[in-house]
């Protein structure tokens, strides 16, 4: 009977983890650039990131988090993104980035895109930005008020129907459920891409696209709510 043969270039699986091990000890006192949302620099090590996502990943952990746990993402890609995707990724989470796609196939979301980007210079990548504000008016015109607590009542089971489809607010946890788009990098001219994120001449290209009943998870989530 013929053996298997191990490999002989490593030894271990390549994980995340292992990548994240290996650039601090090997390159710890190289420095990560990014740049924050008020527009300033922000320089750290490699080695401070690395120490920074473990950090993280202790507080993700005494949440309840597990291998398999999926963490949603809204961030601007910084140092602070760069640490969580490291995290989740390294300890066998799903990452779900949750951006606007900017090749969405709806008129209502190219037309935001192309607005903002006139008005601005800059690319409109938080599809949830609309829908929260606009969420929170209808809730208030719900409530006839602007109480804090009145308002987060009204939202309960809201829906409403926004650019990229019906989004509903979840009673039992308030979180939002919405569409699911399932992007695809690729090179802007080719088929589906119009739009390039952040001048880099690629872009996503929405492949597949989930209404928000399918789009949602369950949840163990035992909310407390003022009476």
């Amino acid at each position: 009977m013929q053996q298997h043969q191990p490999g002989s270039m490593m030894d271990r699986p390549l994980l995340v983890s292992a990548i994240l091990e290996h650039g601090e000890n090997q390159y710890g006192d190289q420095q990560i650039v990014s740049r924050d949302t008020n527009g300033s620099l922000h320089r750290y090590r490699f080695a401070d990131m690395a120490r920074r996502a473990r950090q993280l990943a202790n507080a993700l952990q005494a949440l309840g988090l597990r291998p398999g746990s999926v963490v949603g993402s809204l961030a601007w890609n910084n140092h602070r993104h760069l640490e969580a995707y490291y995290v989740v990724s390294g300890s066998g989470m799903v990452m779900h980035t949750c951006n606007w796609v900017h090749n969405a196939p709806t008129s209502e979301l190219e037309k935001i895109y192309v607005d903002y980007k006139k008005k601005t210079g800059d690319d409109f990548v938080f599809a949830a930005h609309w829908n929260s504000v606009h969420m929170l008016r209808e809730a208030m015109r719900k409530a006839q008020s602007t109480d804090a607590k009145k308002v987060a009542f009204a939202l309960e089971n809201m829906t409403c129907k926004s650019p990229m489809g019906e989004v509903r607010m979840r009673k039992t946890d308030h979180q939002l459920e919405a569409p699911l788009y399932l992007g695809i990098w690729a090179k802007q001219g080719s088929k589906g891409v119009k739009y390039d994120a952040e001048k880099t001449g690629y872009g996503f290209r929405s492949e597949v696209a989930w209404d928000n009943y399918i789009s949602s998870q369950p949840t163990s989530c035992q909310m407390k709510r003022p009476s």
